[in-house]
């Protein structure tokens, strides 16, 4: 169990993060809107869990709930790369045009 000193910052991180990227304008309803958004994973992943559950079993769900793990960090790890390729190419044009 981690102590309550050391998730002191943690926890201060998550909720003063989402209040620097909304900005001024209207933002208790940008605050609401992105935590919002941050329970959508977890509603779906539930039914999917369940559905699974229910239609084949315990091993199942468990299979299914890690195999979807691993195609989201898999997912994610390729859009990354891309976003990294797109501003190395972008930083390699604004280099050229200096010299």
């Amino acid at each position: 169990m981690l102590r309550r000193e050391t998730t002191k910052p943690f926890i201060f991180f998550f909720l003063v993060l989402p209040l620097f990227a909304i900005g001024r304008g209207a933002a208790s309803t940008k605050y609401v809107a992105l935590s919002s958004l941050g329970n959508v994973p977890v509603v779906y992943m539930t039914a999917v869990d369940g559905w699974v559950h229910d239609r084949f079993g315990t091993g199942w769900m468990l299979q299914t709930d890690t195999l979807s793990a691993i195609v989201f960090v898999v997912v994610a790890l390729f859009v990354l790369h891309k976003i990294n390729a797109e501003s190395a190419l972008g930083l390699a044009a604004d280099n050229s045009r200096v010299g």
